[in-house]
């Protein structure tokens, strides 16, 4: 972890959508950072202002959520059974694009377009 991923203290205050319990969150919060990371990996964040900074935890937390709650991926009936192309991943970047493209941080957005 690079040291600017969110605590849960951030998360329940900062994040207005908060509603995982504190062991849920810190149970997917190793693979929401990497995937933001993933996002803004050429980016130095210890040059970032704190808006930018605020716009990366918001990401992160937008992806623990959905890492908590990943969308269906397969489903069977009887002799029916349908599988999902890794829903779950494809529910991840969505959100954390959408955190992302929502902010005005040009220096932090521009890096993972």
């Amino acid at each position: 972890m690079t040291g600017f991923a969110p605590s849960y203290d951030w998360y329940e205050i900062n994040y207005p959508y908060a509603k995982l319990d504190q062991a849920a969150f810190e149970a997917v919060l190793v693979d929401a950072e990497a995937r933001v990371d993933e996002r803004v990996r050429h980016r130095d964040l210890a040059t970032m202002p704190d808006d930018e900074i605020t716009a990366y935890r918001r990401a992160i937390c937008a992806a623990c959520e959905a890492l908590d709650d990943p969308a269906v991926t397969s489903y069977s009936a009887g002799e029916v059974s349908e599988s999902l192309v890794d829903a779950s991943s494809q529910a991840v970047g969505r959100v954390i694009d959408r955190t992302l493209s929502q902010t005005k941080c040009l220096r932090l957005y521009g890096a993972w377009l």
